[in-house]
């Protein structure tokens, strides 16, 4: 075999090494992280319960007129004008209708 043939072979060997290096380091933090899946979970179900708690409890941290978006409801914010509207509040799509014979309509 040539010289050049020999540099691409110890070259692809050498990528093979790092490559097998990375994936023993990536099977480490992945049996890691599997190990640290249940107190994970017992962790969240603990938080979970807390919350449900305190929620039940009626206890409302921000207190009389907070203004952010979980204390605060705006009734015009449930206003719907339906889908006849246009954005500015109008009818204009019912103020111009096009003409049935495919000409288009100039104001």
């Amino acid at each position: 075999m040539s010289e050049d043939l020999w540099r691409v072979i110890n070259t692809l060997r050498q990528d093979v090494r790092e490559l097998r290096g990375q994936l023993d380091d990536v099977m480490t933090r992945i049996a890691d992280l599997e190990a640290d899946t249940p107190q994970a979970r017992q962790l969240q179900l603990e938080a979970d319960l807390a919350a449900a708690d305190l929620a039940e409890s009626g206890y409302d941290h921000h207190g009389p007129g907070c203004q952010c978006s979980y204390c605060y409801h705006n009734p015009d914010d449930d206003y719907d004008p339906g889908p006849e509207c246009d954005d500015q509040g109008g009818m204009s799509g019912y103020q111009h209708p096009l003409p049935d014979d495919g000409r288009v309509w100039q104001p």
